[in-house]
């Protein structure tokens, strides 16, 4: 029978040691949120570690109260926990106690040596003791995202207890492959002994004075009384449970929900190369669950700027747009990545909660002309940041990725954090390449201004006064007009009349500009109410708006121009059913959501108007 699991704190060996507030202290000061910072390195552990059978890696992460769990977690940790500012609070946790745990399935788990003084065997990655015990170690995954794994720090960080707890079960398939330990980082102390201690502990089995992870059945029995997600349906994957996460960081006055809202607003910004589905690829699937409410993650394409950035990385993998070569008198280096860009319209942004919060937590603002640079693991690095174009309603987004080549030059520019490419630790052809790569981003963001400046481009400078105009003059202002030859006037905005009446129809969203296809149209949703009459038909008209809001008679129209008009009706819970031209009626018209489109004309803004027309009105 073995000894109940307790804490082990490591003294000072007399050669010397590094502390934890050492290894806390590597990340440096982040430029970005602490909580980002811990989105983008869990999420770059799980895609190093991902499996190559396992098509979709689920990435989750789950904050919850311990609830009627904080008993099991006093007895387990309290225990042996030294009175430190850090640790003494595991002897204090209760049932408003927060844990914020961070899972991965489709990964291999921490598998390899349990000590770090075990060498490897042949085929075996020391991924459990690199997480757990080590700190500096080089990579040892091709072209991944980590580097000296100096980034777990961040785990350690965001805990005011200084105390995580790792749940794993690694693809070895053997005894050994469920493990369960806990580690913290805290102050250096003295034990009772008058020994010197490093401020590293670890919780798990202790033999011959060396802690060890719990193992198998006992692992597993742990979860499940501490309340941990555990391995019931076999994948393979690990558990890092953050023990009294801070609510006190990135201005969350202690708000669980808007940590929740944080987290999932940084994943999207930093994490969506990996919402992007190609053929063949594997990619990441994302929730976030906050005290057992689960959080809404709309697809990418459903997501304003975040959809074209996609489209330009597809373009990318598809092998499209510029290559970055470099040349120089001695040597000619082949293609060392590879850029594409998208234009960007600032008017397609969202009154929808969802966007209004990823919105709220963005790195970068309109008018949109940004990069995202990313290496060959597809994590974004930064957004570079290219001259804007002419008209402030149109930008562009883009995506650079490097080659595998020299992809390592790319890693060696990164600080801790991951968070950028900076050449003064840099020699030779990596120092050259990486700020060269640099001056390519700026020259084809600057030809691409250049190319949109002139009069070739009148149908883009078209679409850019159209998105502005639009942002300006009709967003905002869903109201519809009266009906040709008398009919009666729906007054549809907040708080309109309408004389009472219970079927009149709402327009939900105005004159927005969308793309599809590579092709832009002006589109409105209308909802149809439930008691819509049976001899009601809604009429769309398109037209063409000029300065100070007014709209142009067809006989005004730009010369040469076709003239605007209305294409169709598309039921928006039915993607089948279309109506074409301007008038929705019976048998097609049916309650619910519906969306009118336009078309677009070039240099002019475009606007719909929806009429309501009843025979009994």
């Amino acid at each position: 029978m073995t000894d109940a699991p307790r804490w082990w704190s490591q003294p000072f060996p007399p050669e010397g040691g590094q502390t934890a507030e050492g290894i806390k202290r590597q990340l440096g000061r982040p430029g970005l949120d602490e909580y980002a910072v811990l989105v983008r390195e869990a999420a770059q552990n799980s895609w190093d570690a991902r499996r190559d059978d396992s098509e979709v890696i689920d990435f989750s992460i789950v904050l919850r109260r311990l609830g009627h769990g904080a008993k099991a977690w006093r007895d387990r940790f309290g225990p042996g926990a030294t009175s430190s500012e850090g640790l003494g609070l595991l002897d204090r946790l209760h049932s408003d106690s927060w844990v914020l745990t961070v899972s991965d399935r489709g990964t291999s788990g921490l598998g390899g040596p349990i000590r770090a003084d075990e060498r490897s065997r042949p085929g075996e990655v020391a991924d459990f003791v690199q997480f757990i015990r080590n700190v500096g170690e080089p990579r040892d995954k091709s072209l991944g995202g980590g580097t000296y794994g100096f980034g777990k720090g961040i785990f350690y960080r965001i805990s005011r207890a200084g105390v995580i707890v790792v749940d794993t079960l690694n693809d070895e398939g053997d005894a050994r492959s469920r493990r369960m330990m806990g580690a913290a980082l805290g102050p250096v102390d003295v034990d009772t002994e008058g020994r010197r201690l490093t401020g590293r502990h670890w919780w798990g089995a202790v033999h011959d004075d060396i802690p060890d992870p719990v193992l198998g059945d006992e692992a597993d029995r742990l979860a499940q009384q501490l309340g941990l997600p555990g391995f019931e349906d076999g994948r393979t994957g690990t558990d890092v449970t953050i023990v009294l996460p801070s609510l006190e960081l990135d201005e969350l006055e202690s708000d669980a929900r808007l940590l929740g809202e944080k987290l999932r607003g940084y994943i999207y910004w930093y994490l969506w190369p990996k919402m992007v589905r190609t053929e063949g690829r594997q990619w990441m699937r994302f929730r976030i669950d906050v005290d057992g409410e689960e959080l809404e993650f709309p697809d990418i394409t459903d997501m304003p700027v975040l959809r074209d950035f996609a489209e330009s990385l597809t373009t990318v993998r598809g092998g499209g747009d510029e290559d970055f070569v470099m040349k120089t008198h001695a040597r000619e280096f082949g293609r060392l990545g590879r850029l594409s860009l998208q234009l960007s319209f600032s008017a397609q942004t969202s009154s929808d909660p969802v966007w209004e919060s990823v919105a709220a937590v963005s790195p970068i603002e309109p008018p949109y002309r940004h990069v995202a640079r990313m290496r060959q693991a597809e994590l974004v690095v930064d957004y570079f940041e290219g001259d804007p174009m002419p008209d402030p309603a149109i930008g562009y987004t883009g995506s650079f990725v490097t080659s595998a080549s020299v992809d390592d030059f790319f890693a060696a520019a990164e600080p801790p954090t991951h968070d950028a490419w900076e050449i003064a630790s840099l020699t030779g052809s990596a120092r050259g390449i990486v700020q060269r790569s640099r001056a390519f981003i700026a020259d084809v963001c600057r030809r691409q201004v250049e190319s949109h400046s002139g009069g070739r481009t009148k149908t883009v400078k078209g679409l850019g006064r159209l998105a502005g105009s639009l942002g300006a003059l009709v967003q905002g202002a869903p109201g519809t007009k009266p009906a040709p030859g008398g009919g009666q006037r729906r007054d549809t905005g907040p708080g309109g009349g309408g004389g009472g009446r219970k079927d009149k129809v709402r327009v939900v969203r105005s004159s927005y500009v969308v793309m599809e296809d590579g092709m832009p149209f002006v589109e409105s949703m209308v909802e149809v109410p439930e008691s819509v009459g049976e001899d009601t038909r809604i009429v769309a008209t398109a037209a063409v708006v000029i300065a100070g809001g007014r709209k142009e008679s067809t006989g005004e129209v730009p010369l040469g121009a076709d003239g605007t008009q209305v294409l169709g009706w598309w039921d928006a819970d039915r993607p089948d059913v279309v109506v074409q031209g301007p008038v929705l009626a019976r048998p097609a018209l049916a309650p619910g959501m519906w969306k009118v489109r336009a078309q677009v004309l070039p240099d002019v803004a475009v606007t719909i108007g929806i009429v309501q027309e009843d025979d009994d009105a």
